[in-house]
């Protein structure tokens, strides 16, 4: 997870783009991904979401 988030902090534009204005980042190994959003001075990292469960049950958060 950590080499995720530091991949997301060093190159955004190489995260895919997402639903409703967010990127998402595919974890090493894992069937999880990052979804996030990129703000003027931060990233906000909206969710940790399992690939195959409940899809988009974090879309309330955006």
């Amino acid at each position: 997870m950590r080499s995720a988030f530091e991949a997301i902090s060093h190159e955004v534009s190489a995260s895919v783009p997402y639903l409703a204005g967010t990127r998402r980042k595919l974890l090493d190994r894992y069937p999880y991904f990052v979804v996030f959003r990129e703000e003027s001075e931060a990233i906000q990292v909206i969710a940790v979401a399992h690939g195959r469960r409940l899809p988009g049950y974090w879309k309330n958060r955006v």
